[in-house]
């Protein structure tokens, strides 16, 4: 277990940096209105309750499905068929498509809405709900109960790792209402500096990221049809 937790610090804090700036300005709203504690712990406790919860389901019901999908993933990243190839590409354009919509979307129509009317019980469901939704793509967290697996720890070892991933985790987000409750007046001038740059480039990095994700996966998967992956990996022992 004490081996593991530099590992699963590391892949915590790079896990979390992909949902910081998505949840940031939605925080710094929660702690601008009414109840705005208890709003944002309601907030932060529907991220950290649903996904340490996803991580149970996965750790101990389907670790046999997830071993099988560790299997065909390395598989998949050696030696993928032309089909796979295929739907790679597919996935590549519709990203730099879904990128250029983006682009072209008007401000603020993505963003979610937090009603200064709402309770912390359903801002609870709705960050739950919206981590969920993003929980495919969580190739860390999935890295990380892949780590703790092959670890072959006892039971209440295995959930005391995931449990402290999960802090890990949620400690940057609760640390941005920790200095706001701290450090209010002095925190102000930084929040809305913070505010302003992701209001301002936040999507803009998000439509970055997207369209070069797609691109990436068009070049690699035509450069495995003519004989150069763009990211070259040795073939899958016999």
């Amino acid at each position: 277990m004490i081996v593991l937790v530099p590992a699963l610090t590391t892949i915590a804090l790079v896990d979390s940096l992909s949902i910081v700036p998505l949840c940031i300005v939605v925080l710094l709203m929660l702690l601008a209105g009414d109840r705005p504690y208890p709003r944002a712990g309601a907030f932060l406790a529907g991220i950290f309750v649903s996904y340490l919860a996803a991580g149970f389901v996965i750790l101990f019901g389907l670790n046999a499905l997830f071993e099988r999908l560790d299997a065909y993933f390395t598989r998949l990243w050696r030696q993928p068929d032309p089909e796979e190839l295929v739907l790679q590409i597919i996935i590549g354009v519709v990203l730099v498509v879904c990128a250029i919509v983006m682009a072209r979307r008007r401000k603020g129509q993505e963003k979610p809405e937090f009603s200064a009317s709402m309770s912390p019980w359903r801002i609870f469901l709705l960050a739950a709900g919206l981590n969920m939704i993003g929980l495919p793509g969580a190739l860390p967290y999935l890295g990380a109960i892949d780590l703790i697996l092959r670890a072959d720890l006892p039971p209440p070892a295995m959930a005391l790792a995931l449990v402290h991933y999960n802090v890990v985790f949620i400690v940057p987000l609760a640390a941005i209402v920790a200095v706001r409750a701290i450090w209010a007046e002095r925190s102000a001038p930084i929040f809305d500096a913070v505010t302003r740059f992701f209001d301002t480039w936040g999507r803009r990095l998000l439509v970055a990221l997207i369209l070069i994700l797609g691109v990436v996966l068009v070049v690699d998967g035509i450069g495995w049809f003519v004989g150069h992956p763009l990211i070259p990996v040795p073939p899958m022992e016999p």
